[in-house]
């Protein structure tokens, strides 16, 4: 039902919190479903964001993104894969 306008990539694009223009994407393969990854620097708007939820935690923010989502119809579900 998600899917039904959008393709799996453009579905990611849409709900991803990152702007996956500046990333890298290769397609790969899991569990015979295509899926594909997306990877490298965040832009400085999402780093300050990110900064910005991490402050009153210890943890590190990030400052890379890598990873993609794939779709399994027989179980109807789109998973994450990293």
């Amino acid at each position: 039902m998600t899917l039904k306008k959008f393709t799996l990539a453009e579905w990611f694009q849409n709900n991803a919190m990152v702007n996956l223009k500046r990333l890298t994407q290769a397609e790969s393969e899991i569990q015979g479903h295509p899926a594909p990854h997306y990877s490298g620097s965040l832009s400085l708007l999402a780093r300050v964001r990110a900064l910005r939820e991490a402050k009153a935690s210890l943890r590190r923010f990030p400052t890379r993104y890598e990873g993609g989502v794939w779709q399994c119809e027989e179980s109807n579900k789109i998973l994450r894969c990293r």
